[in-house]
């Protein structure tokens, strides 16, 4: 049995407390979901060829962690996904994709952008 990876620190080198495991997951629901153990989140994408998690300890600023999601184990067809095993309710999260940037085909990945999860329950953002 492998053990589940653990996230990376964050671009400015923290990490949020407590380990957050990562694994496999399933592809099914689309977006995400609780579990006993944590969460799933899953996520269609046909071109993109790395997507990273981006955990946060609040609604602004830097990443506190990133997970890249491993291109074989955390695929199925289109369908990327992970169990994140630890992760506390509440904790916001986004996307980075990276892929082919061939506008003509309509693909225009970009791996600086922070994404939103495209099947979120609700989006929170805090006031100024």
């Amino acid at each position: 049995m492998r053990r589940p990876s653990r996230a990376r620190p964050g671009r400015d080198g923290r990490v949020m407390a407590g380990a957050i495991g990562i694994e496999p997951g399933e592809p099914l629901p689309l977006g995400l979901s609780e579990t006993r153990d944590g969460f799933n989140l899953a996520v269609f994408s046909r071109n993109a060829t790395r997507l990273t998690l981006l955990l946060f300890e609040g609604a602004r600023g830097a990443a506190a962690a990133e997970i890249p999601l491993d291109p074989v184990r955390h695929r199925t067809g289109d369908l990327r996904h992970a169990r994140l095993v630890g992760l506390p309710r509440g904790t916001a999260y986004a996307l980075r994709a990276d892929g082919p940037f061939a506008p003509q085909a309509g693909h225009r990945f970009d791996p600086r952008r922070v994404l939103l999860d495209p099947y979120p329950a609700a989006v929170e953002t805090e006031a100024d």
